[in-house]
């Protein structure tokens, strides 16, 4: 897992493989990750906001186009508090889906421990999370809920990339799951 932080431009003039400058910083352990959320929080706090944007991206999307977008949602929905994006190692190609629900799958217990730490910072939590990255959100509020409830305040699922078919509605079991802490 890794942190970082960055300021956005909209619109954003970039050319192809360009991508934001971040400022890293360590997350990859349980106090580092905690040190991150709680930065975040004593910002948010300051700032008068008490939640966080937690943007989930979708299947065939790169670390910088993500980047863009949720900057873009934060910007269009007139979001006035902190923004993350919750980037996962998407191939960020068309023809690589069955790849990036497979990856998308191996970031899912770093969502948990972001979402874990977020929490026990004192943020409210709100998610927007897109195509593969529902997946992963209803996921991971699902593991969590079943050891602490309120996990996320609100989620929008948009494009949902989860079967709701009659003999497979993964969906179903998903939001089941993580909807009582949603």
């Amino acid at each position: 897992l890794s942190c970082g932080r960055t300021e956005i431009t909209l619109p954003a003039i970039a050319m192809p493989g360009q991508n934001p400058p971040v400022k890293a910083e360590s997350c990859d352990d349980t106090p580092a990750l905690t040190a991150f959320a709680r930065r975040i929080s004593d910002e948010a706090h300051a700032a008068g906001c008490g939640s966080v944007l937690l943007v989930i991206h979708g299947y065939n999307a790169t670390f910088a186009t993500s980047l863009l977008r949720a900057g873009q949602l934060a910007l269009d929905t007139q979001w006035p508090c902190a923004t993350l994006m919750f980037g996962w190692s998407s191939e960020g190609k068309f023809d690589r889906y069955a790849a990036d629900i497979e990856r998308s799958g191996f970031a899912v217990p770093d969502l948990i421990e972001l979402l874990r730490a977020l929490n026990a910072a004192g943020l409210r939590v709100e998610v927007i999370a897109h195509s593969v990255g529902t997946r992963m959100a209803l996921g991971a509020a699902g593991a969590l809920c079943e050891q602490q409830a309120g996990v996320v305040d609100q989620m929008i699922l948009a494009a949902a990339d989860i079967s709701a078919e009659k003999d497979n509605d993964d969906f179903g079991h998903l939001l089941k799951r993580a909807g009582r802490c949603v």
